[in-house]
């Protein structure tokens, strides 16, 4: 199997999540993955996944990148999420993945 049969299946934004979530109108239900490394201040990342999860469906998945870097909110962030999902899960230091 090629990616190049799916490639229709997916679109890649590069806009903060408030942005794409509601200027576009993007019906985030319909959304099955989202790769997060957007700000990595504590607060927009709280923000940007409060946003993700209010609105995507149960058993999706969110990855964020640069969990593992001290200085930045990624880490607090995702880890104050752990009794809003259903699993949070490190996997491989620097990306976390979130089951919502």
């Amino acid at each position: 199997m090629t990616l190049k049969r799916h490639l229709r299946k997916y679109i890649i934004f590069k806009e903060q999540s408030s942005y794409f979530c509601f200027s576009l109108n993007l019906d985030l239900e319909k959304i099955d993955f989202v790769f997060l490394d957007g700000g990595h201040s504590y607060e927009t990342v709280k923000k940007d996944l409060e946003i993700l999860i209010s609105k995507l469906k149960t058993g999706k998945i969110i990855i964020c990148d640069d969990y593992d870097q001290a200085s930045y909110g990624v880490k607090k962030a995702v880890d104050e999420l752990s009794s809003k999902v259903t699993e949070i899960k490190d996997l491989n230091g620097r990306l976390v993945k979130i089951t919502i």
